[in-house]
């Protein structure tokens, strides 16, 4: 009796499911682009969760002829919670969605295997952002690259003696700004002594500057034999260094994953191969709930002692091999205004030095690109790039930590 009821009941919603999937393939066919899965009017997601509805819905009613109440509630939950997912997906936006249109002439991202990805050396590329209706522009910016996939921020001087190095994510980079509006382009207008290099790139954490160290000579790639480096930290690096799940879920998937063992950084691989499976596949169904979305939920759902701790020791280590590389350097962390200095207390390198720029302007307004799109604006790299030239300039050797005033 109990055989006959499960295959008739998995026969049904087998058939059922069979069914669903030639109705798409059907109107795929008449009024779609013929590759199996009706896009328009978002039906395929109505038919995915068509289809989840009738296994649920035959779970359920084995349940019931079998008598097995705990079980029933399990699946009516399970169906209930698939009815939220599947209101809450119509206003909701997919997860790493960007509320403005973005346009690269030509493409300059490449994969990297070890960086994740990097800019295509020796391309000169546009950067154009719109809304999302196409109606108003937000920046229009141009990007050249050196043969190291380097920004390329400021004219080479062969008579520069010195280099200054510079680390970082998008607020290095410069992410809507022509080159000469970056505060490392601006720093470099204002001491001539120098050659700049800078190694920051979009999305980048501390693990990217790390890594690079671990894996090249830059002392092969700079060709001055002393200078300075500094890397610029926002309150998004931490997220970034632990692999947090709506980053790993999405562009930071191939980031360099590093875990803490005796104090010390391990490079273990990327996040999306270097973690267990079992963590892997927790963050992507975490990750696919439309309602975990909505309610910006992230996964650790919140940031530990342990993870600054983490991030700290990667800035560290990082640190440690850039001085190795030129003994004779100094190193600084620059904290970008408008973000928390709590990462100071996580350092601990001896010869590790701080530009504390956190209160120097808040991260809003006129400081800001746009409110879609709330990279630092020319102005906020501007009054960055002058306080760099103020408190480095000739002298960095004698500064151990500065607080703009």
């Amino acid at each position: 009796m109990k055989k006959n009821l499960l295959l008739g009941t998995a026969w049904k919603v087998g058939v059922g499911v069979m069914l669903l999937w030639a109705l798409e393939y059907l109107l795929d066919w008449v009024a779609g682009d013929g590759d199996g899965v009706v896009t328009f009017w978002s039906l395929d997601h109505v038919f995915r969760y068509l289809r989840m509805w009738l296994v649920l819905g035959g779970l359920g009613y084995l349940c019931v002829r079998l008598g097995q109440r705990l079980l029933f509630n399990v699946v009516l939950l399970a169906g209930l919670w698939l009815c939220l997912e599947f209101v809450v997906y119509y206003g909701v936006p997919e997860d790493g969605a960007l509320p403005f249109r973005v346009e690269y002439l030509p493409q300059f991202n490449q994969k990297d295997s070890l960086l994740g990805y990097k800019a295509v050396p020796g391309i000169q590329a546009t950067d154009i952002r719109t809304t999302l209706d196409g109606k108003d522009t937000l920046y229009v910016a141009h990007y050249a690259f050196d043969s190291l996939s380097r920004r390329i921020v400021a004219e080479h001087r062969q008579e520069a003696q010195e280099h200054a190095v510079f680390f970082g994510c998008s607020f290095t980079f410069g992410v809507g700004l022509d080159a000469e509006d970056t505060f490392p382009a601006r720093f470099a207008a204002r001491d001539s002594t120098r050659n700049v290099y800078c190694y920051g790139y979009h999305g980048y954490g501390p693990q990217h500057m790390l890594a690079m160290l671990e894996n090249r000579q830059l002392s092969r790639e700079i060709p001055e034999p002393k200078g300075f480096a500094v890397y610029t930290f926002m309150d998004d690096h931490v997220n970034r260094a632990i692999g947090r799940m709506r980053l790993a879920n999405f562009w930071a998937k191939d980031f360099p994953h590093y875990t803490l063992e005796k104090d010390l950084p391990v490079h273990r691989g990327s996040f999306s191969h270097g973690r267990s499976p079992f963590w892997i596949a927790w963050c992507r169904l975490l990750g696919a709930s439309n309602v975990l979305q909505y309610f910006g939920v992230d996964w650790p759902v919140r940031l530990r002692e342990k993870h600054w701790q983490l991030t700290g020791a990667i800035i560290d280590r990082a640190c440690a091999l850039y001085l190795k590389q030129f003994p004779a350097d100094h190193f600084y962390v620059l904290v970008y205004p408008g973000n928390s200095n709590k990462i100071l207390s996580y350092l601990h390198h001896p010869r590790l030095k701080v530009l504390d720029y956190s209160s120097l302007f808040p991260l809003e307004g006129n400081y800001i690109i746009s409110p879609l799109d709330p990279h630092p604006s020319a102005l906020a790299d501007s009054i960055v790039g002058t306080a760099l030239a103020r408190d480095l300039g000739r002298a960095a050797g004698q500064h151990e930590t500065s607080t703009p005033n």
